[in-house]
């Protein structure tokens, strides 16, 4: 069965603020020239490929149409797995299918249902900027999803940096205390409640400055107490044992938490700074 079929991203930067670079004493945006450290300015139409190999090995246009993969415009699905299977890790660029034309229509229902059906993901390769990459193709509402996948050279070595995670397993009373807090924040997931606090701040920056408004500088937050989450259960759990034990009236030593040594947990440190460039 076959289907032809558009793809369009399923997701844009076209409503995020952009700065472009500009030169302060003139207002004017600046260019980006190609310069040879050692003979000055060169044209960008002059420049080909290279890789450093003890030296460069220049590869050019002529060269890479030797080993470009042609775009065949045909996602041919050549096995399908079960949703499960997919680590959600390996998900990177989303697409929305769509039928192209009426005739598309009902093989397109049909391709949807069956794979709804089943619970099934379509496993195809697709040639996106002369490279090629393995596609999902997930049920989604009205049409499926087309989602690449990552490559598995593109993925850290889990097994090493898990290694840092020391053995042993905690108190189970006091996984049970954190379990029952979480139990109390859950709630359903709504995209819109998290919205990005820094995006509308810098368009009211960038109206305020367009009418010549200076916005007054942001206080610093108070410092946040860090908090020993451990000592934080343990007393809680402690807390619950003395009151148990005065609401039946029984005899008997209260049990005495010490404060744990180890880490504390400091929320106001910064995460990690993520090396994957923007697309």
């Amino acid at each position: 069965m076959s289907c032809p079929i558009e793809l369009y991203h399923a997701t844009t930067h076209a409503r995020t603020v952009s700065f472009h670079l500009i030169n302060p004493k003139t207002n004017n945006r600046i260019q980006m020239k190609a310069i040879n450290p050692k003979t000055g300015p060169v044209e960008r139409s002059d420049l080909v490929h290279g890789y450093e190999i003890k030296g460069a090995v220049v590869v050019d246009n002529e060269d890479l149409d030797h080993v470009r993969l042609q775009s065949t415009k045909t996602l041919e699905i050549e096995k399908f797995v079960p949703a499960e299977q997919i680590d959600s890790i390996y998900f990177d660029e989303p697409y929305f299918v769509l039928p192209s034309g009426k005739e598309a229509n009902e093989a397109y229902g049909v391709i949807r249902e069956a794979i709804r059906h089943e619970k099934q993901v379509g496993l195809a390769r697709l040639v996106l900027a002369h490279r090629e990459h393995t596609v999902a193709i997930m049920p989604r509402e009205k049409g499926p999803m087309a989602v690449t996948l990552r490559r598995p050279e593109e993925m850290e070595d889990e097994k090493r940096l898990m290694r840092k995670i020391p053995a042993g397993k905690p108190e189970g009373n006091m996984v049970a205390i954190a379990t029952k807090i979480i139990g109390q924040h859950s709630g359903r997931f709504q995209p819109d409640a998290f919205q990005d606090r820094y995006e509308p701040a810098l368009r009211d920056l960038i109206k305020a400055k367009a009418r010549g408004i200076d916005l007054a500088p942001v206080d610093e937050p108070a410092k946040t107490k860090v908090v020993d989450l451990m000592a934080v259960l343990r007393a809680s759990i402690g807390s619950n044992t003395r009151r148990k034990l005065s609401n039946d009236g029984a005899r008997g030593e209260v049990v005495r938490w010490h404060r744990p040594k180890g880490r504390r947990i400091n929320s106001r440190r910064k995460p990690a700074r993520s090396t994957r460039s923007a697309r």
